[in-house]
């Protein structure tokens, strides 16, 4: 990484013509007071709520570096630091965060090195996969030899924590974009995992109707393992217009191998809907239904989650004769362009597993970006 910064350094006095940095940051926090029912018990909760729907309190600060040159292209560099508290009474934690360097020697080609990936290459239906971005780390190169079509490639270093040479990871990406329509295909290869692991992606959307995206994709997991592997697939339905938006998803899945694992569920229907009513105030609702699957939201902090989230409902599918709902109806007041206050209620119903619980929350939280 040294060697790296001191290549940058020697490309800005050689040639440099532009350079910029600029800073950015955000704190996000709030509280939050949650009564959850389970089995006609109401017990009462405090808490961190922040936003992007998770508790806690989190500030984050971000520094890039731009420049510009005639003989070398345009390079960069990006970092920042994170500090976040799950819960009150915890030790705050300070991670670094999105560290990378990047260059681009003409506009076709894209090299970028260090933590997470370019993206792009996210399969646009019901499963949304996006085998080329990784948290771990490593080099990405993305190239456009012809206008609309991206080829992109990503070695993921460090794969599971281990070494550098021990466990890697390899993915590889297409993307053709036309007026209406995506068409995007990816595969990821993991030596992480025993047996090897090989999984797959391919989606496509249309955009043709103004406000209207209509996706459908496919995955498959576990290929290079004949008794796990399995597949799946569904379609993805967005719509919005006039304050009005929409979302629907329909996932299935099917275990080609031996059996599905257990955290899978063998078909999962989501939907949400949300209307802002003015500036100030927003209506909306999330919901989700599982074949196969269990509840565990609103027994504990992990089901609290502001403006609405049924993520909470889980799954498993040796209960195959089980049902998993939750519905998740919120309001939303924002005061201010850095305050929300608001009322979320999420209730869980499942049937052959743990019965029915709701949590209702009220919360108020904070975010500041500067």
């Amino acid at each position: 990484m040294k060697k790296a910064l001191v290549v940058f350094l020697i490309l800005a006095v050689a040639g440099g013509l532009f350079a910029q940095v600029s800073w950015s940051g955000s704190v996000e926090t709030g509280i939050g007071i949650g009564f959850t029912d389970a089995d006609g018990d109401a017990a009462p909760r405090i808490n961190f709520i922040r936003n992007r729907g998770e508790n806690g309190l989190r500030g984050t600060l971000s520094v890039s570096y731009k420049a510009e040159t005639d003989n070398f292209g345009t390079y960069g560099a990006a970092g920042g630091v994170a500090m976040q508290q799950a819960q009150w009474g915890e030790s705050p934690t300070v991670s670094a965060s999105d560290i990378y360097l990047w260059w681009e020697p003409n506009p076709m080609l894209r090299i970028r090195l260090g933590n997470g990936g370019d993206g792009g290459f996210g399969t646009p239906g019901a499963m949304g996969e996006g085998l080329l971005r990784d948290w771990r780390g490593g080099l990405n190169v993305g190239l456009t030899p012809v206008p609309g079509l991206l080829l992109g490639g990503h070695v993921i270093i460090g794969q599971n924590g281990e070494k550098f040479t021990d466990k890697l990871a390899y993915a590889f990406g297409v993307k053709y974009s036309l007026p209406v329509s995506d068409i995007i295909a990816a595969a990821k290869f993991a030596t992480a995992t025993d047996p090897i692991g090989l999984t797959w992606a391919a989606g496509a959307n249309f955009k043709g109707i103004t406000g209207l995206t209509l996706g459908l994709d496919a995955a498959g997991y576990n290929f290079a393992d004949p008794d796990k592997n399995y597949i799946g697939a569904g379609p993805k339905v967005s719509y919005s217009a006039s304050g009005l938006s929409l979302s629907a998803d329909y996932q299935i899945f099917l275990a080609l191998g031996k059996t599905l694992p257990t955290d899978f569920n063998p078909m999962r229907i989501n939907g949400s809907v949300s209307y802002k009513v003015s500036d100030v105030v927003t209506l909306g609702a999330e919901g989700r239904f599982l074949i196969g699957g269990t509840t565990n939201a609103g027994s504990d902090g992990d089901g609290w989650r502001p403006a609405g989230n049924a993520g909470g409902v889980g799954g498993n599918f040796d209960k195959k004769d089980a049902q998993g709902f939750a519905l998740s109806p919120y309001v939303t007041f924002n005061v201010g362009p850095t305050l929300t206050i608001g009322y979320n209620r999420q209730q869980n119903i499942t049937s052959g597993a743990t019965g029915r619980t709701t949590t209702n929350l009220i919360y108020a939280q904070l975010t500041k970006s500067f």
